[in-house]
């Protein structure tokens, strides 16, 4: 079977490959829906230009998670200083606010929590910079189209230098 050498991409491959990337379908699915074969989708995705179109996108995907992600930052910090506090308000049914023992054991399981999703070993301790997320990155999202746990950094833009 001689390999089909694709020139440009239309309107139908960046749907195709939306569909796959940001839509999470798979190679089969994407087939049906626009009404192509298996074989002739698997000959697009081997070509050297749909290759590189994907992996800029799949690299646009990944900064606007890594964007989305930082400016989360500062509502989660918020929730966890409330968590880790011994007290923290809430609102009851009635809309009123009423405030929250936090148990020992949970502040202390919280913080512990904290440390270690942040990777603080006792040496850390006291470092500025940034914070590293790990997430899982579907199949669709890597480079070897297996999924697997990735280490995302996010810089704090105030500490950086």
């Amino acid at each position: 079977m001689t390999q089909t050498i694709v020139k440009k991409l239309s309107t139908r491959h960046q749907l195709m490959m939306y569909d796959m990337v940001f839509n999470g379908m798979g190679s089969k699915e994407v087939a049906d829906k626009h009404g192509l074969t298996l074989a002739r989708l698997n000959v697009l995705r081997r070509s050297p230009l749909w290759i590189k179109e994907e992996d800029k996108v799949k690299r646009e995907v990944l900064a606007d998670h890594k964007e989305r992600l930082g400016h989360m930052i500062p509502r989660a910090m918020d929730t966890l200083n409330e968590v880790v506090g011994s007290t923290y308000v809430v609102k009851d049914e009635k809309g009123e606010e009423k405030v929250v023992m936090t148990p020992p054991a949970t502040r202390v399981q919280a913080a512990a929590q904290i440390l270690d999703r942040t990777g603080m070993k006792e040496q850390d301790l006291g470092q500025t910079g940034g914070v590293t997320i790990q997430l899982y990155a579907p199949g669709y999202a890597t480079d070897d189209g297996k999924g697997k746990i990735i280490d995302v950094e996010i810089e704090d833009k105030d500490n950086a230098s």
